[in-house]
């Protein structure tokens, strides 16, 4: 067909053409212009917060169980002014123990006083004796194995049932029940996994300001160790029925403790006859956990 037309109309024609072509691709570059980047790109759908799946750290780590370590309990009360009752034995930014005069007035934040097992005035005060917060669990202090800045630290013991030192009636008893106790002495004769449980009337071991303090002779303290408990034994035998001990051990607590001013001792005591069940060193197993405030509170720590 463009044969048929002259040089002057395929010219034109031509011309025509290129303006079609050059019209259509205007267009689409306008197209994809509209299209370029300040156009944002269109984002997936977010879900609303109920249908968003949170994990909480426990769903993102599973916790681990707490070390366990074997160990038995003994008992002591011998009246002195505890190792961590001096300033230099306690860790930066922690208070020592308190400490009480021969009448058990505190002496306050004054930590000098020198240990009345050395002729001072510086007395184990009586409201450190253990007491129960409930039927499987109690509040105590204790002496602890001589390694490292142990003061301040705080034990949870679980008792297995178990004497340390052969079938115990009373250990029996105590098959599920558990303390937490406060690092507040250490002993060079207490062994490794050895809690020397802070009692009253628990026998006063290497050491005696007892009868001092509480103006008595020594045998009515008891054993010099085991105290009241092992004066009981020796008295009735070391086979006799739990609830034998348990009375003459409440006799006890009652003569020596049943005095004004004594309250908190005698409190700690029967604590032992009727919580403890007169147990004679019980085995447990111990891990470190936090202190309660309570205990915190008790011994002046913070």
């Amino acid at each position: 067909m463009l044969f048929a037309f002259g040089r002057r109309h395929r010219t034109r024609l031509l011309t025509m053409m290129m303006a079609v072509i050059a019209i259509s691709y205007c267009n689409k570059a306008k197209s994809a212009a509209e299209q370029g980047p300040d156009r944002q790109p269109e984002l997936p759908q977010q879900r609303s917060p109920d249908q968003t799946q949170t994990q909480t750290p426990s769903d993102q780590t599973q916790q681990k169980p707490r070390a366990q370590a074997n160990g038995y309990a003994t008992r002591y009360w011998d009246c002195c002014k505890p190792h961590c009752g001096w300033p230099g034995n306690v860790s930066g930014g922690m208070n020592p123990v308190g400490t009480c005069d021969i009448n058990n007035h505190s002496h306050g934040r004054h930590y000098l006083h020198q240990s009345s097992c050395g002729g001072g005035d510086g007395f184990t005060c009586f409201g450190m004796a253990p007491w129960a917060k409930s039927d499987t669990l109690s509040y105590g202090f204790a002496a602890v194995p001589a390694n490292g800045a142990v003061c301040g630290k705080c034990y949870e013991i679980q008792f297995n049932g178990e004497g340390h030192y052969g079938e115990d009636k009373g250990a029996r008893k105590l098959v599920n029940k558990r303390m937490i106790v406060q690092a507040t002495n250490i002993g060079h004769d207490v062994n490794g996994g050895q809690f020397d449980l802070l009692i009253p009337g628990g026998g006063v071991g290497a050491f005696n300001a007892c009868s001092r303090q509480w103006n008595v002779a020594d045998s009515e303290l008891g054993a010099q160790y085991g105290g009241i408990l092992s004066a009981c034994k020796q008295k009735h035998g070391y086979n006799a029925e739990l609830e034998t001990y348990k009375s003459c051990v409440r006799e006890k607590c009652n003569t020596l403790f049943g005095t004004a001013g004594r309250s908190d001792l005698l409190r700690g005591c029967m604590w032992f006859v009727d919580w403890f069940e007169v147990a004679d060193n019980p085995n447990l197993q111990y891990t470190e956990v936090s202190c309660p405030r309570e205990l915190d509170e008790v011994s002046g720590k913070n």
